[in-house]
């Protein structure tokens, strides 16, 4: 043993080493250790350099405040809720966390708003250690608090669980909730939770804590309360404060007698509720400032007057009259003040940026989410009525012992079991009260085009000034500084502002549908137009101007006859959807007239159906997916007449039927096969091809499937096939998620090969490939481990014959609403669980599928993640699975396949018994189903968005918002970056504009910087020069890199000495001639190093305004189309183009245009032509449909409608991005740009077909 006291880099230090010794010179009795305590030795232990001990720092007020508000909310997660709840009982009860992992579950006790327990064995207490907590909390009140709802989902995680000895607090979990059996969760896992959680990442405001959180540990949470003792030292005494810490005199026997010796922490732990609720706010650790409960506004200097903003409006609207001044544009209340405060006093200094926002940011931001508030509990079931609960026990302020109404309904119940459960029939609403069928409801004739005016007056009682009156009125709860709130509020009085926000949000919510898609009359204006008028009476006759637009048959709408106001989509009329993910065979929208096809299955669905409705098994399905239960729906005791009939059906089709499985696979192909030909379905060589094992498409080709369109083939030489031993960094940091291989392992996936290298590549003659292992990480799923077959080549070498077509948000929106139906709809989703993984790959080519791990090789037995192929084969399957599914419901309906994710939608009445129609067969097929992530709803979570079937209205969520806005803030802050941040920017982007695509064509400025790389400096010598041309290729990239040179193979010389160059012919003709380096400036298409433009950093600031104010829903319903006629056409020719075009309106009116623009002019407009302008006549052919657009436009009143108008052109490059609104190509983009903003100025859509060009030119 050797110690020293320099910098020690290895894994302990001398101390711990000593300190080891010693302890096992104590524990083991080992006598030649005696040396350990000598004073030579002892000297390493002394600390020569004086510092701070290393302390957790307590965790704010703020975060258990925000914490307990999260596990009141009604959609907090089981995830959410045991973790949060644990995290407040350690806080709390001041745990440590191996404390909280030594507590016996059987003997907690709740009672009397208290739970008390037992820590079977602590670190300061062997014989165990009580433990009490008071249930009330800073936001509950009465019976309702966070303890208790913590209590009751760990019951039933317990329940579930079938463990009656479990004596840990915290089980281990992934998204989904506690992983059974259960097992007690790691410190460091329980450490990541507790960081993520302080950012509180359920909720809309900025992370006040992200600077901070490392500084945070588990035994934060023990300090928390104790560290707040000292600063009330004149309200709690040291005996209280030593309880709480769980630190009694040993030598006392007045606990002994006390039995529980929790009381007196009791009173400390109310004591700490009493003073917050009070207004006392506690102070942080050192050098970390104050912190409060609510949103604070220290440092903002005393408000403006409003008569003093009211001058301020003016005076800017009479200097700026063309500038629009609304709550999104002006400034928030914080920054006028501030503004205010430093022209008043003529001292400029700077404006912290998180003061720089609009009043919406302002009045929105500092508010908890609408989601947020505590739900009341009103009234109970009970003894086969309902109870009414006392509303003021609840606050406290009720005493009265003989109330008629129930004060306290838990402590009455002795025991959960006696409670009875009486069948509830299928309804809409189960989502939380902010997704409500009312609220849907009501929605639904403002997204249709039904509501001709609309007007909404919310409840403004917080909102009155007579409240800032100084005599005997109502408390104010804000004021005109102080609009979301005054400060040190109570939860209550915070939760009547946030619920009038509400109310105002949402009126404000539903007139903005109004507004996108309101009622229009014959001549295509508005219809509430007509009340635009000034009258003097304005009072008397505002009423007969809305009358007309209003049912005369009664003054208020009635609930029942909503169906009847929503407009009915025809079966001719348009858009159509084309793609759903089943083949150019497959159609989604199974609503329209005239189907083609033929309903093979109509004797199995009618057998099945009846067995349905008999059984009421939808209604079991109903339950089974609101529970979120992992297990099939269905026993096979309730299947098997199900399969007899399926068997029948076959029969009766000439079919034997074959329940065999292949090997390494759970589903019954040979079933699917049969149906497959009953159904006469075009993908004939699938079904063999599975039963065989796949091709990859390497050695033999892949069979084409006759659905897909066929791939074209690139003449790029792909690279040769290679062995990797070593994987991807991923990987090799997170090894037990790797090692979890061995799950794989036993599911037959792939198989553990005991040889070397070169005996697998004489084992497999078609050839041996050998990837690298990675761990592909999303913010919407856990980790998974990939396999990536393109670094050894494998990707590259396959010939794929054909390309799948996968559906978009478009393609749902197209087939919303069902044709002739004006009933509700509802959703149904299915997930396939490990999709790829259920193809088998044919024996001979298992070698070309391969990775290591640990020295140890691994080959693949079916089609994995990351390979080309499995995408492919995959895509074959899930298409003949909708196509199935397709023909099993039959009924008006519509249906998508997005890699393995299936969604249907349908009449509400019907969904649930075609859903379990579905479910029956998948089980029947043993087809592996994700049932947790089973969802039947009205609104439902597909491919990223929230569709929304009852309300017709599709979400962004909130989420992807603020991502996309992250992404923006970092490269408007740092433009010279990376091509992997600008990718992410990109991906992100175009997937939010599908249903915003006014906004895609702005994207192109940040894809011609993605493919714009930087040139960097290299330098050679002088004597390399002569020999120049040798390491170059004629078209000037280097194929070898001279001697010495730090030159990347592939780059192209660009300059020599800031002399450009472009041929071997302008090397010879540069005179150089020097003894110092010469200096080549190069680009590297290796490089990941970008940088922005000016353009590019100016459109990242248009979308971060976009994204403050963008509305995140928008109507599922398209615009209606024009009834009239319109056709553009452009020539040119030299240095001149013209534009001609004509609207013809239902009327018989008819209007025409013609321009003609010389090259001169656009250069006038920085629009930089080829002098031969017939070059760029799809830019013409686009600014002949912008003129289009325009008069359409002016030949209504006000410039602008909501319409789409079917136009016709003979350009294809012209009809492609007026559809899409996206081009990379220059100059064709600038004029989309135009396009675009006229769009979003007039309301007016484009749908332009094709047409030949005489028809284009007669018309």
């Amino acid at each position: 043993m050797s110690l020293s006291r320099s910098t020690s880099h290895g894994s302990s230090s001398c101390s711990s080493v000593i300190k080891a010794l010693r302890w096992l010179l104590k524990s083991a009795e080992v006598g030649c250790l005696q040396v350990v305590h000598s004073v030579l030795i002892g000297t390493f232990l002394n600390q020569k350099v004086p510092r701070d001990r290393k302390q957790a720092p307590p965790l704010p007020l703020w975060a258990l405040v925000q914490w307990e508000r999260r596990v009141l909310m009604s959609n907090c997660t089981v995830l959410e809720t045991i973790l949060l709840g644990t995290f407040l009982l350690m806080a709390w009860g001041s745990l440590r966390f191996s404390d909280a992992q030594r507590l016996d579950l059987q003997k907690i006790i709740y009672h009397d708003g208290t739970m008390r327990g037992v820590i079977w064995r602590s670190k300061t207490a062997v014989s165990g250690m009580p433990l009490a907590v008071a249930a009330e909390g800073f936001l509950s009140k009465g019976s309702h608090n966070w303890l208790w709802k913590f209590l009751t989902v760990l019951d039933t995680v317990l329940a579930k669980s079938g463990l009656s000895d479990v004596d840990f607090l915290l089980p281990l979990m992934d998204e989904d909730g506690p992983i059974y059996p259960l097992q007690p969760m790691d410190y460091a896992t329980a450490l990541f939770y507790l960081r993520k959680f302080l950012g509180c990442p359920w909720s809309q405001r900025p992370d006040p804590l992200q600077h901070l959180k490392l500084n945070f540990t588990l035994h934060s949470l023990k300090a928390t309360l104790l560290s707040w003792g000292p600063q009330l030292h004149e309200k709690v005494t040291p005996e209280q404060r030593l309880s709480q810490g769980h630190h009694s005199d040993p030598n006392s026997s007045l606990d002994t007698y006390s039995r529980d010796v929790v009381w007196t922490s009791l009173t400390y732990q109310r004591k700490m509720i009493q003073e917050v609720q009070s207004g006392w706010r506690p102070a942080i650790a050192q050098h970390r400032g104050r912190m409060v409960v609510f949103y604070s506004f220290v440092g903002i200097p005393k408000g403006v007057p409003p008569y003093g903003i009211s001058a301020m409006k003016q005076k800017f609207m009479a200097n700026y009259p063309s500038e629009l001044i609304h709550a999104d544009l002006f400034p928030s209340t914080r920054l006028v003040s501030l503004v205010h405060d430093q022209l008043s006093k003529k001292v400029w200094k700077w404006v912290p940026w998180k003061y720089r926002i609009s009043l919406t940011r302002f009045m929105i931001g500092p508010l908890p989410c609408a989601k947020g508030k505590v739900q009341w509990l009103t009234e109970i079931q009970r003894d086969g009525g309902f109870k009414q609960l006392c509303m003021r026990y609840q606050v406290g302020k009720c005493q009265t012992p003989n109330c008629f109404t129930m004060h306290d309904p838990f402590n009455e119940i002795d025991s959960v079991e006696t409670l009875p459960v009486h069948e509830v029939d299928p309804v809409q609403d189960f989502a939380p009260p902010s997704d409500s069928f009312t609220r849907g409801r009501l929605s639904q004739p403002e997204q249709a085009n039904a509501v001709g005016y609309g007007a909404a007056s919310p409840s403004c009682c917080e909102y009155s000034r007579l409240k800032l009156r100084d005599d005997d009125g109502p408390k104010a709860l804000r004021s005109p500084e102080h609009l979301s709130g005054l400060p040190n509020l109570t939860p209550w009085e915070l939760q009547r502002v946030q619920e009038s926000f509400m109310m105002l949000s949402r009126c404000v919510e539903v007139l903005t549908l109004v507004f996108q898609a309101g009622l229009r009359d014959d001549s295509g204006a508005f219809a509430s137009r007509a009340t635009a008028q000034y009258p003097q009476k304005l009072a008397q006759l505002f009423a007969n101007l809305v009358a007309p637009l209003l049912d005369t048959s009664a003054l208020d709408l009635q609930w029942s006859s909503l169906d009847a106001l929503m407009p009915t989509k025809h079966l001719s009329e348009y858009p159509f959807a084309q793609i759903d993910g089943g083949g150019a065979f497959s159609h989604p929208d199974w609503s329209q007239d005239n189907r083609q096809e033929h309903d093979w299955f109509k004797m199995l669905r009618t057998s099945w159906m009846n067995r349905i409705i008999s059984e009421r098994l939808d209604k079991i399905l109903l339950a089974h997916v609101a529970s979120g239960n992992p297990s099939p729906p269905f026993s096979m005791e309730t299947l098997t007449p199900f399969k007899d009939d399926l068997e029948k059906f076959l029969e009766a089709h000439g079919h034997t039927p074959d329940w065999s499985v292949r090997q390494h696979q759970p589903i019954h192909l040979h079933i699917l096969h049969s149906l497959q030909k009953i159904m006469h379905d075009v993908d004939f060589t699938l079904l063999p091809s599975l039963l065989e094992g796949v091709r990859n498409g390497f050695s033999e080709a892949i069979p084409p499937s006759g659905i897909f369109p066929p791939k074209e083939r690139t003449d790029i030489e792909p690279d040769p096939l290679s062995a990797h031993l070593s994987n991807w960094q991923s990987a090799e940091e997170d090894l037990p998620l790797t090692r979890e291989l061995e799950e794989e392992i036993d599911k037959g996936w792939f198989f553990s090969y005991q040889g070397s290298l070169e005996e697998a590549q004489q084992e497999y003659p078609a050839g041996v490939a050998i990837g690298k292992l990675g761990v592909a990480r999303s913010d919407s799923r856990p980790p998974r481990l990939v396999v990536d077959s393109s670094v050894c080549g494998l990707n590259g070498r396959c010939i794929i014959p054909e390309r799948s077509t996968l559906p978009t948000a478009k393609e749902v929106l197209r087939s919303y609403p069902l044709r002739q139906c004006q009933r509700n709809l509802m959703g149904f989703s299915l997930d396939v669980k490990a999709a790829h993984k259920r193809i088998v790959l044919h024996p001979d080519e298992c070698g070309l599928v391969g990775f290591s791990l640990e020295g140890q090789l691994f080959f693949y037995r079916v089609t994995p993640f990351g390979a080309v192929f499995s995408a492919f084969w995959w895509a074959r399957l899930g298409g003949l699975l909708l196509r199935i599914f397709h023909h099993l419901i039959w009924l008006s309906h519509a249906g998508f396949l997005y890699v393995d994710d299936f969604l249907f939608f349908m009449e509400a009445n019907m969904m649930p018994l075609s859903a379990t129609l579905l479910c029956i067969f998948c089980q029947l097929l043993e087809i592996p189903i994700s049932w947790k992530k089973t969802a039947m709803h009205s609104s439902i979570d597909y491919i990223g968005w929230k569709f929304n079937f009852n309300a017709g209205i599709v979400t962004i969520p909130i989420e992807k918002i603020l991502k996309l806005r992250g992404y923006i803030e970092h490269l408007i802050s740092q433009p010279r970056t990376t091509r992997k941040s600008l990718e992410k920017l990109i991906g992100l982007a175009m997937w939010i504009t599908q249903l915003f695509p006014l906004m895609r064509i702005w994207i192109h400025y940040w894809y011609h910087d993605l493919y714009t790389i930087p040139a960097t400096h290299f330098s050679i010598d002088a004597g390399t020069w002569p020999r120049i041309h040798q390491y170059l290729t004629p078209n000037l990239t280097f194929h070898t890199a001279p001697l010495g040179s730090a030159i990347p193979i592939s780059g192209k010389l660009i300059a020599v000495r800031h002399q450009a160059v472009s041929s071997l012919a302008d090397l010879t003709s540069l005179y150089i001639k020097t003894d110092n380096r010469i200096w080549l400036r190069i680009i590297n298409p290796n490089s990941s190093k970008r940088k922005l433009r000016p353009d590019s950093l100016r459109i990242l600031k248009l979308f971060e305004h976009w994204l403050m104010g963008v509305s995140p829903s928008r109507p599922m319903r398209a615009k209606p189309y024009w009834n009239g006629v319109a056709a553009a056409d452009a020539c040119a020719s030299g240095s001149y183009c013209q534009i001609g075009g004509f609207i013809r309106h239902p009327s018989g009116v008819q209007f025409w245009f013609s321009e003609k623009f010389f090259h001169a002019d656009f250069d006038i407009l920085s629009i930089h032509l080829d002098p031969n302008m017939q070059r760029s006549i799809a830019s013409f052919e686009t600014l002949a449909q912008i003129a289009l657009v325009w008069l359409v436009a002016t030949s209504f009143p006000g410039f602008r409608i909501p319409i789409c108008v079917k136009s016709l052109s003979d350009n294809t490059g012209a009809e492609s991005v007026s559809n899409k609104l996206f081009t990379t190509t220059h100059p064709l983009c600038l004029f989309v740009e135009i396009l675009t903003c006229l769009a979003s100025t007039t309301g007016i859509e484009l749908d332009v077909s094709h047409t030949w060009r005489g028809q284009c030119h007669s018309g």
